[in-house]
């Protein structure tokens, strides 16, 4: 493929209008979004102007370093059925460091009224695909989806900025686009415009008509991302309840140990206490003996001190008596010797 730019004209006063796209001489690929109200009566005030965006990839880094060693980006937009032409691939070797880019850009030309181009934008934003080939065929890895807000918050014509890669797997971010975006109004249609954007149109489908094909398979691929978006979210969901699970488990755990420990400490405790109690009760209990023994010696000692006392005190009384008969004796002897 050259490195010829890439063409993509849309008419797009309603999203929900079909699509139809024509051979241009000038371009690779020219794709054409137009409705009846883009064919206004000659003579009447065209309020239609001609917007070219263009694109250009300057630069990739890869956050983490993927399993696919070559990759190449395509553009393309919601409302063209057909995706633009794949550009040269480029070498991946290591994460976290910058791959400055070339010549990959693509023009995006739009048929819209002034007034409406920035919901165009933002309604219907312009994404850049990496894919690699695989047996032939080319699959899609990853996504970015072109932010048109820093083009349009300070109405600037030229702008850079970065933008996530999304890998559609996993829906987590693998990496950074440098992007360079540049929006020009090259003012109203002409009148040659608008015959040849009819002649085309009509020449290769006829009358701008409703389409039940394209509008089905608009309607498939809704619900094909649908379906998508729901296995990831499910993925997603799965994937936080194992980690939430998991969390619980090492919560849990953890809880086990440190109940076990203190479980471990307590019977510990119960054991040296058993221990203490069994040495105190034997220690009262030879206390207790000791005291019945030393009672047992007490009474004897009393028994032995009473009787004592009470010879004691028999010897005393009969001293006494002895003493007073000798006494009385002697005062009888007195008196009878003084009689005399």
């Amino acid at each position: 493929q050259t490195s010829a730019q890439n063409k993509i004209s849309a008419s797009a006063s309603q999203f929900i209008l079909p699509c139809s796209w024509t051979i241009s001489k000038n371009y690779n690929s020219e794709y054409i979004l137009h409705d009846s109200r883009t064919k206004e009566p000659e003579g009447i005030y065209d309020p239609y102007h001609i917007f070219n965006l263009e694109i250009t990839v300057q630069s990739v880094a890869f956050q983490r370093l993927i399993t696919q060693k070559r990759c190449y980006f395509r553009f393309h937009h919601p409302k063209a059925e057909k995706i633009s032409n794949p550009h040269p691939e480029i070498a991946i070797k290591e994460p976290h460091k910058g791959i400055q880019l070339q010549d990959i850009k693509c023009k995006l030309t739009f048929v819209s009224n002034p007034k409406e181009i920035k919901n165009l934008l933002l309604v219907c934003p312009p994404m850049i695909s990496m894919c690699n080939t695989v047996e032939g065929q080319s699959k899609q890895l990853a996504v970015a989806t072109i932010n048109i807000d820093p083009l349009l918050e300070k109405e600037m014509k030229q702008c850079h900025y970065n933008t996530p890669l999304i890998d559609l797997k996993t829906v987590e971010q693998v990496g950074i686009l440098g992007i360079r975006l540049s929006l020009d109004d090259l003012g109203p249609r002409q009148s040659e415009d608008k015959a040849l954007l009819s002649a085309n149109a009509e020449q290769k489908f006829g009358s701008a008509a409703f389409d039940d094909h394209i509008a089905f398979k608009i309607a498939e691929e809704l619900e094909d991302w649908k379906e998508r978006q729901q296995e990831l979210f499910k993925a997603k969901l799965k994937k936080k309840e194992q980690a939430h699970l998991s969390a619980l488990t090492e919560e849990w755990k953890k809880k086990c140990v440190e109940m076990e420990t203190k479980l471990n400490h307590s019977v510990e405790e119960c054991h040296r206490l058993a221990q203490s109690l069994s040495d105190t009760t034997d220690e009262l209990r030879l206390k207790i003996c000791k005291n019945v023994e030393r009672e047992q010696e007490l009474s004897r000692y009393k028994e032995i001190t009473e009787q004592e006392y009470k010879l004691k005190v028999l010897e005393m009384k009969k001293s006494f008596r002895r003493t007073e008969d000798d006494l009385s004796l002697k005062v009888i002897e007195s008196e009878y010797l003084c009689g005399f």
